[in-house]
C-alpha cells in the first residue's frame, strides 16, 4: 500500500503488487537503460513511489551507483551532482523548477560581484 502524491487533487492509497513493481522497473528499463557504471543521486523522499522504482529499485536492479541527496536545498543537490559525478537524477518538475531557481540565483549572485 502507498500514497499517491496528490498532484492532481487529493492523495489516495493505491495497492501495488510485486508484478506491478518489477513491471515499473522493466518500463523505467526500457525507456532509461541502466548501466552498472551508472551514478544516481537519489532526491525524493522514500514513500514516493517514483523514488522508489525510478531511482532505487531500478539502479539496484542493474547494479547502478546511487547517492542520497543530503537534502532539498539547491545548493546541496549541485554539490552532491558534481561531487558523485551523478549522471542520472529522477525528480517531480517541483523539485527541477526549484533547482532551476537555484541555478538562477547563484549565476546572478556571480555576475553581480563580477562587477564590483
Amino acid at each position: 500500500m502507498v500514497y499517491t502524491s496528490g498532484t492532481t487533487g487529493k492523495a489516495k492509497v493505491v495497492r501495488l503488487t510485486h508484478k506491478n513493481i518489477i513491471s515499473d522497473i522493466a518500463a523505467c528499463y526500457k525507456s532509461l537503460p541502466v548501466y552498472e557504471t551508472d551514478r544516481f543521486l537519489s532526491v525524493l523522499s522514500m514513500h514516493h513511489i517514483f523514488k522508489c522504482t525510478g531511482s532505487s529499485l531500478l539502479p539496484l536492479n542493474s547494479g547502478a551507483h546511487i547517492t542520497f541527496a543530503r537534502s532539498l536545498k539547491s545548493k546541496d543537490i549541485l554539490e552532491d551532482l558534481k561531487n558523485s559525478k551523478i549522471i542520472l537524477m529522477l525528480g517531480v518538475p517541483l523539485l527541477f523548477e526549484k533547482l532551476y531557481e537555484g541555478i538562477i540565483k547563484a549565476i546572478e549572485k556571480f555576475l553581480f560581484r563580477k562587477k564590483l
